[in-house]
């Protein structure tokens, strides 16, 4: 995914294959949906909650920016194990090819315009959890999988969770985590 083989992300070029596009807000807030022009200028095309979709023909070298409409930060699209704040319809596609995901009839079939492209749209970087949150998690998660004796099930939990040597705000949040 070369610039030299797709050109540069700051504009449009031209190009001779259209292609359907189908964005996905996949972000917790709303955000606009625009291409970048020829001039480097962004265009909005649309505007969309969370889970909301937007579809669109646009063509293999023209890229495309999603901004959350409250602060226009920039949000990204998911690309296989990272997230790039612009989306290329070829570049995309190439690596969806170049990953085994796509085959050449298909992608084919993408650049004749015959087949819908699904884009994510994400929030710029992945969530991260506390230490404090995964462990809990974990804890949770081993303590939910253990069967209970003749006890009732609060109970037995309840005395799980007091045998853990947890302070009492940790103790507290495990079984709200339990309750769910």
């Amino acid at each position: 995914m070369s610039e030299s083989k797709f050109g540069t992300l700051d504009k449009s070029h031209i190009s001779r294959n259209k292609i359907c596009v189908r964005f996905v807000n996949r972000c917790p807030v709303s955000v606009s949906v625009s291409w970048i022009n020829f001039s480097g200028e962004e265009v909005e095309y649309g505007q969309l909650e969370p889970e909301e979709r937007y579809n669109v023909a646009t063509y293999g070298t023209h890229p495309w920016v999603f901004r959350a409409l409250s602060s226009q930060q920039l949000m990204g699209v998911q690309f296989h194990g990272k997230r790039c704040p612009q989306f290329e319809a070829y570049r995309f596609v190439s690596e969806k090819q170049q990953l085994g995901y796509l085959s050449g009839e298909q992608v084919g079939q993408v650049l004749a315009g015959r087949c819908v492209v699904s884009v994510a749209i994400v929030t710029p970087c992945y969530t991260l959890h506390t230490l404090r949150q995964r462990s809990l998690l974990s804890i949770a998660t081993l303590l939910s999988g253990e069967e209970c004796g003749s006890d009732s099930d609060s109970d037995c939990v309840q005395d799980r969770v007091a045998r853990l040597g947890l302070p009492a705000t940790l103790q507290h949040r495990l079984m709200v985590m339990l309750r769910k």
